[in-house]
């Protein structure tokens, strides 16, 4: 286990809550993992295993994980659709880690 990136960065946009927040940065995540999953191919490094991502709000994590939609969470579900299927495709494994 590497850690292979870490940022902070202040949001371009209005977040409603904190899960909000938390799956924006999660699908900013994904599109750069999807980078550099194909940049390790070009290098012929196949990546078999899903990559682990740690994250600190349950919220999200259940978020990404459920299939339904959820009225007040349907203007989230089209902006971050992507975090689904990269968790669909076994791209990203979501794992829990407290935060202080």
């Amino acid at each position: 286990k590497v850690l292979i990136g870490w940022k902070f960065i202040r949001q371009t946009h209005l977040s409603l809550s904190t899960m909000e927040a938390e799956f924006s940065c999660l699908s900013l995540l994904c599109t750069e993992l999807v980078c550099y999953k194909q940049l390790m191919l070009d290098m012929g490094i196949k990546v078999h295993e899903p990559i682990v991502v740690y994250e600190d709000n349950q919220s999200a994590i259940q978020m990404a994980l459920n299939l339904v939609v959820k009225t007040r969470t349907k203007h989230t579900d089209i902006r971050y659709l992507n975090v689904r299927q990269c968790v669909q495709s076994k791209m990203i494994k979501l794992e829990y880690c407290m935060s202080e």
